[in-house]
């Protein structure tokens, strides 16, 4: 058997998911001397095999890698993770890792913020205790007008995130911090 590598793949839909990895993530695997690889799959033409090819060649060298889904419509998680297990499993990926975002990466950004960033950012009330409903839609209708674009709102959420707060207002955000070794 390969010597485990410090490295860490995480498999990512798109560019937003990608900037909430490296933004959060990053540099604490730093820290514990893990690189950190964010791999975007969404537009992949067959996604699911050419994850499973690059698995391979990350598992050859004794790396670990993570696959991140959002829930999106799934009825819940573990349903979400098989789907995702057997579908890797049809192309030769058996030893998938599946972290599943409860409900979409958007819920995750607005659980890193304290009362007091909510209120700074001018986001109206207070923030949801948990975030773990929260959609793309929804997500996109509490962006203030003094925002010229999403990313900019995601940007200036990462710069006040908190990962305690997040880790109280977002489950599945907690369990990918545990499963990637934060």
């Amino acid at each position: 058997m390969t010597e485990a590598q410090p490295f860490l793949y995480l498999f990512v839909e798109g560019t937003d998911d990608e900037r909430f990895f490296r933004r959060v993530f990053e540099s604490q695997l730093r820290e514990k001397g893990v690189f950190l690889f964010v791999v975007r799959y969404s537009r992949k033409p067959e996604k699911h095999a050419w994850v499973a090819r690059y698995a391979r060649s990350i598992e050859s060298m004794g790396a670990k890698w993570i696959f991140v889904t959002d829930l999106d419509k799934g009825p819940c998680v573990p349903a979400k993770k098989d789907e995702i297990r057997r579908e890797l499993a049809k192309v030769g990926a058996r030893n998938a890792a599946v972290v599943v975002v409860v409900k979409e990466i958007e819920s995750w950004y607005l659980a890193g913020l304290s009362e007091d960033e909510w209120e700074a950012l001018g986001l109206s009330g207070l923030p949801p205790r948990s975030t773990g409903k929260i959609d793309k839609e929804q997500f996109n209708r509490l962006i203030p007008r003094k925002f010229e674009t999403r990313t900019e709102f995601m940007q200036e959420i990462l710069n006040r995130f908190s990962q305690q707060e997040a880790v109280k207002r977002n489950r599945s955000f907690a369990y990918c911090l545990k499963t990637c070794d934060c």
